[in-house]
């Protein structure tokens, strides 16, 4: 059990990166009984910002679910009203997939659940009255069960509960405990607990910590996926049940005693606690990763910014040029940034060319660069081959010339299929696509124009043999153009190639760590946050760097474009520490550092 306030920045970054989805109990952490606790709104919108997703709990069925997001709302928490969670939805969802619509139900509860029941569809037997005429007679003819039709009884707080409501819902459970009465219980406590007792019934519970509140949250909210990555604040038992993260707040009953005199299950304790929810909030502010405008800087913040790494890996596509034109200022600031001694490594995941086409075309266009500082997936590709010892085999390749032409270079052997178009019949197709050939050991799909039906079902049929090393190149769905086109990505067939075949290719391009590898070994680097990344794709080129540990910097040349900064729809972790609009800024943004040096020096 730590409190979260020990943590330093890069544990509370972790922990805040841990969680997609937070379950908050009302009572005791938003507010107490006679007011609001303060900092829990602020807490609150803090972790909405992160994207997180808030679902309100409570086990209180006094008030409805409308007027608990009233009280949220007049209390500035930005709250959907589905959002909000009592036993009484959970017990309604249980009703109607149970069907228990065309059936009475028997209650002992509050007015509000029952109008909250009734406004469902569900219709409720008479209760007994609040007062009797003392007489066996009386008693007996208004406690015993007298209504065919009821088919369940819900047992909850009820500040009217009385022995004769009691003895009606015995009546109901225990005469036809083998054939249709159940029997749910909102919350347990002690009129359950007479009601198990008295007819040897179990009450299937709906409040929290319960299997049905669990599957229902599980349901609504998606949580089934991974319950790993749902924060609970404030109740820890459900939280372990569930296992779920705990937070355990001590602005309600917990307090600072009972962590330090530990009097419960060892599967209990909380993670983290704090004081209250203002501190999360505090928190929040104190490690918040904020996307910058690199140019928005002062010289101190560029200076300490350009001594913060040691290389650069830098994109191709979107970043030094796009396909139908080259990028303004891009070669000035590859320059600029080699005269700061920086190693310069450029990364693609583009296969289109031959690594000696592409340098030669990098230097037409003025990039001071050298040919081994290339990485593409071919590099990869022929890099994992070797060191898996893997060169024995033939390879089928859905790819370009430029790429086969590589892997011939490096001695490998590659098998092709018939190019053009087939004869349309069942028997061509079986011929072409279905006939093995043991010798293939690799199946490698990358970008490809010619891709056809065909070529994809060839390597279906090879990928059936488990033994066949499957690699990939570029997982990109969408390539940009420039000035707005965009290409269809080979992800896209990628996928129906994984879908069909069960299996996951190992993927030799951003934005996975396999490339990382490669990179790592190849150039020796040491240290993976002295590197920055600059890139023009959130996913592909800010998703590699978050993998490797790497800084980011996005830019607004490529596929990347402002309003997704401004309405952000990736993980946390993908946000860029930085971005610009194009590496001409980079470039300026050098010249002023060292313009500034300079004038320093010169006084």
């Amino acid at each position: 059990m730590r409190d979260l306030t020990t943590l330093t920045i890069h544990e509370l970054e972790n922990f805040f990166n841990s969680f997609d989805q937070v379950l908050c109990d009302m009572d005791g952490v938003l507010w107490n009984i006679v007011q609001n606790i303060p900092g829990a709104s602020d807490a609150i919108s803090s972790l909405q910002k992160l994207g997180k997703q808030i679902i309100t709990l409570s086990n209180n069925t006094t008030k409805s679910i409308d007027a608990y997001h009233k009280q949220l709302q007049e209390a500035n928490f930005d709250i959907e009203k589905s959002h909000v969670v009592t036993p009484t939805p959970v017990t309604i969802s249980y009703l109607r997939k149970n069907n228990f619509a065309n059936k009475k139900i028997f209650v002992l509860g509050t007015t509000v659940l029952k109008d909250s029941l009734k406004e469902a569809g569900f219709v409720l037997a008479d209760n007994g009255p609040d007062r009797i005429e003392e007489t066996c007679h009386q008693f007996a003819s208004l406690s015993s069960d007298d209504d065919d039709d009821v088919a369940a009884v819900i047992v909850d707080l009820d500040l009217n509960i009385n022995y004769v409501n009691l003895q009606k819902g015995v009546s109901y459970i225990f005469a036809k405990a083998g054939s249709r009465v159940s029997l749910w219980s909102q919350r347990p406590g002690n009129f359950v607990k007479i009601l198990e007792n008295a007819t040897g019934r179990d009450a299937i519970g709906m409040a929290k910590r319960s299997r049905c509140m669990n599957e229902y949250l599980m349901e609504k909210f998606q949580m089934g996926k991974d319950p790993s990555r749902v924060l609970l604040i404030e109740d820890m038992v459900f939280a372990a049940q569930c296992t779920y993260q705990k937070l355990l707040v001590l602005s309600g009953l917990s307090t600072v005693s009972d962590l330090e005199k530990w009097a419960f299950p060892e599967e209990y304790k909380p993670d983290f606690y704090v004081d209250s929810l203002k501190t999360v909030h505090e928190l929040i502010e104190k490690c918040e990763i904020t996307m910058r405008d690199l140019t928005t800087l002062n010289v101190q913040e560029l200076e300490a910014f350009f001594n913060s790494f040691d290389t650069v890996l830098c994109d191709i596509d979107g970043v030094l040029w796009n396909v139908l034109h080259s990028i303004p200022g891009a070669t000035d600031a590859i320059s600029s940034l080699k005269k700061i001694n920086k190693q310069v490594i450029l990364v693609t995941n583009n296969t289109i060319r031959t690594t000696s086409t592409l340098y030669k075309e990098l230097k037409d266009a003025g990039f001071d660069i050298e040919e081994s500082s290339l990485v593409t997936p071919a590099l990869a590709m022929v890099s994992y081959l070797r060191k898996h010892n893997i060169t024995d085999k033939k390879i089928y390749v859905i790819g370009m010339t430029p790429l086969k032409d590589l892997l011939r270079q490096a001695g490998f052997e590659i098998v092709d299929i018939p190019a053009g178009r087939i004869e349309e019949s069942a028997q061509t197709l079986i011929a072409l696509t279905t006939v093995d050939d043991e010798d293939v050991g690799v199946v490698i799909a990358d970008a490809d124009v010619n891709r056809n039906y065909v070529k994809l079902q060839k390597a279906v049929t090879f990928l059936q043999r488990k033994d066949v090393v499957f690699l990939s190149g570029a997982t990109d769905e969408k390539l940009s153009l420039g000035k707005g086109y965009i290409l269809l990505g080979p992800g896209y067939f990628l996928k129906i190639l994984e879908d069909m075949t069960g299996r996951k290719a190992i993927a030799l391009a951003k934005p996975n760590a396999n490339l990382n590898d490669y990179v790592v070994d190849e150039f020796k680097i040491k240290d993976l946050s002295r590197v920055l990344f600059i890139g023009d794709s959130i996913a592909e080129d800010m998703g590699f760097a978050a993998t490797c540990g790497y800084k980011k910097l996005l830019v607004l040349s490529g596929l990347a474009k402002k309003s997704a900064l401004e309405k952000w729809e990736f993980p946390e972790e993908y946000k860029p520490d930085f971005y610009v609009d194009s590496l001409k800024s980079v470039h300026d943004l050098i010249v002023r550092v060292l313009e500034t040096k300079m004038t320093t020096t010169k006084k």
